[in-house]
Parts: structure tokens; sequence; C-alpha cells
């Protein structure tokens, strides 16, 4: 996973030594030797991590720090803090500045690779999500930029102590405003978990005790994805070995902390791991939202023509896998010019929704409808045999003439519907047949007085 790091720091010697343990683990490493000169490589190279010494002249570390999480190009890079100083106050001011952790000198090889390597793989993930966004809006389906960093907020976290008691972390988060959840370090808070709706789990670990880094990796290995990429901060007690803090960075541990607990330090680690949580979650929403305008009709909530195109190959492939039928019903819904002309477009557009709601309503969970062109739709049912599909297509016909339809205001009409169904034969080369079958039995119900189901020619009696 190594990836590109650029290294900030006005003494030669240290960009030196930092550039050689960096490089001896495979990191691609650009350099700068002060904030501004920083700033502009960040912009120019777009490095997946920054090291960022505090102490130089000039634009110290804040100053750049802070500089470069504003810039929309370089506020999504991850940056570690290295300084000579060891006071609690700097290090809360870095966090405060944007950092998204820090490294006192002389630096430690096994705790900054192992904070390197877990911030780079956030930021790996980050970057998916952004450029899944960036497709989206090259389609027309998001909107141009990726959403913003959020203020800090308020979050819903959850409290894991292997005690089952922490009461110093909790009064310092609900003093701030969060919700806190205790829970003790067990198999059953798993269940809590899966219902709690958690911005971040903080996990208490002691040095002694396996089951924290254990817990840690059961949840990193959930099939939910919003439950594995759960934000995790550990909590150890001073003394703890470097090499478990290590290893459980890489597992998945978001970030860590020792005590004796500083109040200031934690709600601000806290606040960053919420604030990354939920600009992950807006990417990730935004990107569902792009693809269900990609594959939903805005209008009647239906599956679209070209997601119906990939979804029917996908379970056309996979019937003829398994030897498993495959029916498809081709519905028109009769004289619809005729209604359009007569009550409007606007009145037309109602009875389309009111027609797909009404064929939703009348499938099982499994089956699929999708409109293919204006007054045209396909309704796939999966594992269906021909007589099946034609008792629900039978069914779906009389639910749509049994009860006029409500167009608007004082307007209703008497609607219905032609159906032709196709079921999968040997002779059918792709989905593609199958739909053309159902179309000219469709064709056929119409000829025939319209309102009535009818089966594709090669599959009758």
């Amino acid at each position: 996973m190594p990836g590109r790091v650029l290294i900030v720091d006005d003494n030669a010697l240290n960009l030196k030594v930092l550039e050689a343990k960096l490089t001896s683990e495979y990191y691609d490493v650009v350099t700068a030797v002060d904030g501004p000169s920083a700033i502009q490589t960040a912009q120019a190279v777009s490095p997946d991590l920054i090291l960022l010494d505090i102490m130089m002249p000039g634009m110290n570390g804040f100053e750049a720090c802070a500089k470069l999480k504003a810039d929309h190009r370089t506020g999504h890079i991850p940056v570690i803090i290295v300084t000579a100083l060891d006071d609690k106050t700097d290090r809360v001011r870095g966090l405060e500045a944007g950092a998204d952790d820090f490294v006192t000198k002389p630096v430690h090889d096994l705790s900054l690779f192992a904070r390197v390597r877990s911030l780079i793989r956030f930021k790996l993930l980050a970057d998916v999500w952004r450029a899944r966004h960036a497709s989206s809006s090259r389609l027309g389906l998001a909107a141009d930029e990726a959403p913003a960093a959020e203020e800090d907020s308020k979050g819903n976290l959850l409290l894991l102590a292997e005690s089952g008691h922490d009461s110093v972390i909790e009064q310092v988060l609900l003093a701030d405003g969060h919700g806190v959840t205790n829970v003790p370090l067990t198999d059953a808070a798993f269940d809590v978990i899966r219902v709690g709706n958690f911005d971040l789990a903080i996990v208490e670990m002691h040095p002694e005790h396996g089951d924290a880094v254990r817990f840690c990796s059961h949840l990193r290995s959930m099939p939910d994805e919003v439950l594995r990429t759960l934000p995790i901060l550990l909590v150890a007690l001073a003394g703890t070995p470097r090499d478990t803090i290590a290893k459980a960075l890489d597992i998945g541990v978001n970030d860590y902390m020792q005590r004796p607990i500083e109040p200031p330090e934690l709600r601000a680690r806290v606040r960053i791991q919420i604030r990354r949580r939920r600009y992950q979650d807006r990417l990730r929403r935004q990107f569902e939202q792009s693809v269900a305008m990609a594959s939903i009709d805005p209008l009647t909530s239906a599956y679209n023509r070209r997601y119906l195109d990939v979804h029917l190959d996908h379970l056309f492939q996979q019937a003829r896998g398994l030897g498993k039928p495959l029916a498809v019903a081709f519905c028109d819904i009769d004289h619809f010019k005729t209604l359009n002309d007569t009550y409007g477009h606007a009145a037309g557009d109602a009875a389309l929704v009111e027609f797909t709601q009404r064929l939703t309503r009348n499938l099982r969970n499994f089956d699929m409808i999708a409109r293919i062109g204006g007054e045209e739709f396909l309704v796939v049912m999966p594992e269906t045999t021909l007589s099946r599909a034609q008792r629900i297509a039978e069914r779906l016909r009389r639910k749509v003439s049994d009860k006029p339809f409500d167009l608007g205001p004082g307007q209703s009409a008497q609607v219905t519907v032609s159906v032709g169904i196709a079921t999968m034969q040997s002779g059918d080369a792709t989905s593609g047949s199958l739909i053309r079958r159902a179309d000219k039995a469709m064709f056929e119900a119409k000829r025939s007085g319209r309102n009535r189901v009818m089966v594709a020619a090669d599959e009758r009696p």
C-alpha cells in the first residue's frame, strides 16, 4: 500500500533521515523546506500524506497546516505534525489546525510507519469515493465538486471498556454535547453496534489483554460496509508496548491516545474522526444518489432501460447456467395518446405514476419493473414458469382496469393494459430476444382487442 509522502522540514538532516526511513519502506518521497513551498508542492504532486515540521521560520507548521486544510485541492490530504515539542497544548493546537495526527522527535519507526499506513489507507478509501463522485459529475449526475469537510458537530459515540465502565472519558464527551453509549467490551457489543448508528467507537485497551485488538479486528471483518468502516479510537494505558499499538493501527484502528486522558486532546481527536466519518458518508450517499439517477426513471421511480439491459442480461445468464426459468411481461398502456390528448400531459404523467404503483404493489419482492418507453414497461420475473407468469400478468391486468385512475383535481379515467408474456427458451441467444418475443406477443394482444394477456407465439400449445 505504499504511496507518495511529502516531508516538510527546514532542517536538511531531519529531511534526509525521514526520507531514508520512508524510502526503505518503499514510499515515494518528495520534500519541501518551508510552509509556502510545502503548499505549492502539495498542490502540484497531490501526495497521499504530508509529514509537517512545526518549528520553521516564517510560516510555522500550524499555519501551513491550516492553509493546506482550507484549500479544496489539498484539504483531503492527511497531515502528520512532526515536532520536538512534547507539550500537550501543542498537540491540541496541531489537531485544531486540522492535522490528523502528530509524532514527536526522535521519531519512533514502528509508531511512524503504523500511523503513516493508517492515514494513507484512509486517504485511498476517500479517493475512491472522490473518483466515483468525479465520474458522476462528468455524467451530469452529481455536483461538480465533492462535498467539503463538515464543520465540527456532535456525534453518537460508542464507548467500549474492558472493565465495562470508564467515567472519565464518558464525562468529557457528555460535557462536550455528544451522545454516549457505554457497554462492556464483549461479543454482546456487536449487537449494540448493529442497531446503534454510531459515528465513532472508542475502545479501551489494557496492555495485558488482547480482547480490544481482537474486537477491532472482528469489527473490520464485518460484512456490512457501514459497520466495517466505523472509525475506531483506541485508548491505551501509559506504557502499552508500541508494537501492540502499531498492530492495532495495522488492522484498521483509525487513531489512538494514551492515558492519562487529556480532555482537550480527546475532544479534538473525537471531532476529527466524526468529521472524517461524515465526509465519507456524504461522498457515499452522493455516489449512491448518482447511481440511482442513472438507473431510475425520474417520473415513475421504476428502473430505466439502461439498468434493465444490464440486470436482465445478468439474470438471463444466471438462469441459463442454473437451468432455471425466467419470464418477462411486456406491458403497454392502451390508448395512452388519446388519454394525453383528452386530459393533458400532466394527467398522462399522473397515469404513468399510478400505473407503476399498481404494478409494484402487486408484484413479488424479487420481481422488477422497468420503464422502457413512453407508456411501455417490462416486468422481469426470475424463476417463474409460463403458467405462473400468466397468472401474475392477468392479476396485473385486472388491477389496472378494475378501478379508474385519478388524474388530478376532478379528473379520472378508465385505463387498461395489453400484456405480452415470454419465457426463456433454448433458442434465445440473448436477453434481448426474450424481450422481442414478449413485445410481439403484446402487439398481438393489441390487435386482438387490447386489455388482455397474450403468450409468445412459439410458446403456445
